[in-house]
């Protein structure tokens, strides 16, 4: 699946030398985004951390506010505290795989969008580059990343 996605990518990468208005649709910018973002939320046991989280995602209880604040090693209270406020709603682990998927790749379509010349290099890159490493295995520098590339204009 991982193949398929990059050779598609590479290919309209090659395609848009000839076809200068396709390394800036926003359409395909679109497209390639939600297709990296169902790559990673149908994903199952993919990723060094990918136990840690879903351990992380079944054991964290729901938020009320006699919460008390468990000082994790692992993960920054913000996260943790967002998560445990999801939890009153979505108790389902997969749930929080795909929802920060799409946090962390709305920030990094953003930051395409607004820094990048070129759609289509920016997103082949960031997926033979980051992709596997921040989506897959650190969420959270996945996140950190995305809001670095939209504070760069700044």
């Amino acid at each position: 699946m991982y193949h398929i996605i990059a050779s598609m990518i590479f290919f309209l990468l090659i395609i848009s030398v000839f076809y200068k208005n396709l390394k800036n649709s926003e359409m395909l910018l679109l497209f390639l985004m939600l297709n990296l973002f169902i790559l990673a939320s149908i994903r199952y046991d993919i990723g060094t951390d990918y136990q840690v989280y879903h351990n992380f995602f079944n054991t964290v209880k729901p938020y009320n506010f006699s919460f008390s604040y468990s000082s994790s090693q692992y993960f920054e209270p913000l996260f943790q505290y967002t998560v445990s406020i999801l939890k009153n709603f979505i108790v389902n682990p997969f749930f929080y795989f795909s929802f920060w998927a799409f946090v962390s790749l709305l920030f990094i379509w953003k930051g395409i969008k607004e820094q990048s010349p070129n759609y289509l290099l920016s997103v082949f890159l960031f997926f033979c580059h980051f992709y596997p490493n921040y989506t897959f295995n650190t969420i959270r520098q996945g996140i950190a990343m995305g809001i670095f590339l939209i504070s760069l204009k700044y």
